[in-house]
């Protein structure tokens, strides 16, 4: 599978909008998961959310988010298991919202969520669909991309992701 955004871009994995954009944008060109996990915290000690409205199997959802992901794939930014529930090959794309705790307290949770343990927590809202519009006034990621103007707009497209080796004889 994989996730059609808008009308001309793909994604494979994950895509998004809030914290994670924030967190790229300090890690610009560096991979490992030291680097990212460095950015996060230094994001979350000055972080403000972000207001989306998520409207997903008709109803629509407004929240005061951390982030929001469109997820295919399991984790992003060094293995952080943001949806440890994904499956590539299910036909349906996990959403995953991740709002401010009650108390305001971010730091607390993070070490639940950098190991895919929020699942089921109070902050941690989650949808399997076909489709979901989030809107909000942001940049949104596509695998690690920023886009300045676009729409997290995304459509799952199941089985259609066609791969091939070549073989050496």
């Amino acid at each position: 599978d994989f996730i059609e955004v808008g009308d001309n871009l793909r994604c494979l994995n994950i895509c998004g909008t809030g914290l994670d954009v924030e967190v790229l944008r300090h890690v610009e060109g560096k991979t490992n998961k030291i680097t990212y996990v460095v950015s996060l915290l230094k994001c979350l000690m000055n972080f403000n959310p972000y207001t989306v409205k998520v409207t997903v199997n008709g109803k629509e959802y407004d929240y005061e988010c951390i982030m929001a992901g469109v997820c295919n794939g399991k984790a992003f930014g060094g293995n952080i298991r943001i949806s440890p529930i994904s499956e590539i090959n299910d036909g349906k794309m996990d959403v995953i919202v991740i709002t401010m705790p009650k108390d305001g307290k971010i730091m607390p949770v993070v070490p639940k969520f950098l190991n895919g343990k929020h699942m089921g927590m109070e902050i941690t809202h989650h949808f399997a669909c076909d489709k979901v519009e989030i809107d909000g006034e942001y940049a949104i990621e596509l695998d690690g991309e920023i886009y300045e103007n676009e729409k997290l707009n995304c459509r799952i497209a199941p089985g259609k992701l066609n791969t091939f080796t070549v073989g050496h004889n």
